[in-house]
């Protein structure tokens, strides 16, 4: 979340800049979970971190103020592009904040209705649109590691990797180090990959 943090702070800065001529001008900004916070300590932290900033920005500006706003969309990602463009609709919000690697697929539909909308991604990649920044992990680093612990735990020399769905950084990333990881723990352990097809039953792998 630090790198989120520097994020923010440059983009009050800029906000700042922009408005030091301006009274009672206020940036606002959403926080979108494609989740429940109480059910995972990344969204609760995303949500922790934007909240800090904005405290941050708002007890150092008397005249200008950022307003925060946080929806839980729930885990039926069915639901997350609807609700991802009634906010976009309103036109409220300079910035849209999340966390999840399908959303880039999901967001890029969404600005051909509402091209001046801003995202700020995290746990995703996209490039070359000026309106979707992404922060990625290094899921090289931990693909590899947590493969390799796997594969030293495991006595059958069998181990699996239960996914929510199959997406880019799943399949040329984490997949592939997850099993290079292991093999270098010990050579010929086989790694089982399920796909859930939701993001909240894990028994279904």
């Amino acid at each position: 979340m630090k790198k989120l943090f520097l994020v923010l702070t440059s983009f009050f800065l800029l906000f700042s800049v922009s408005c030091k001529n301006e009274k009672n001008s206020n940036v606002n900004i959403a926080v979108f979970i494609p989740g429940i916070m109480a059910d995972s300590p990344t969204y609760d932290n995303l949500a922790k971190g934007v909240s800090a900033a904005v405290e941050s920005f708002n007890a150092n500006n008397e005249n200008n103020k950022a307003e925060l706003r946080i929806l839980e969309a729930g885990t039926n990602q069915s639901e997350w592009s609807d609700k991802i463009i009634s906010l976009a609709a309103t036109q409220k919000y300079d910035v849209i904040i999340s966390s999840n690697p399908s959303l880039p697929d999901l967001v890029e539909p969404i600005l051909e209705q509402f091209p001046k909308q801003k995202f700020i991604l995290l746990d995703a990649t996209k490039e070359n649109n000026p309106n979707i920044m992404t922060i990625c992990y290094n899921q090289y680093e931990q693909s590899f590691l947590t493969g390799y612990i796997a594969g030293l735990m495991s006595k059958s020399h069998k181990i699996a990797l239960v996914a929510a769905q199959e997406y880019p950084v799943m399949n040329n990333i984490i997949l592939p180090y997850y099993q290079k990881g292991a093999a270098s723990a010990v050579k010929g352990t086989s790694v089982d990959f399920r796909i859930v097809g939701n993001w909240y039953d894990a028994a279904k792998g």
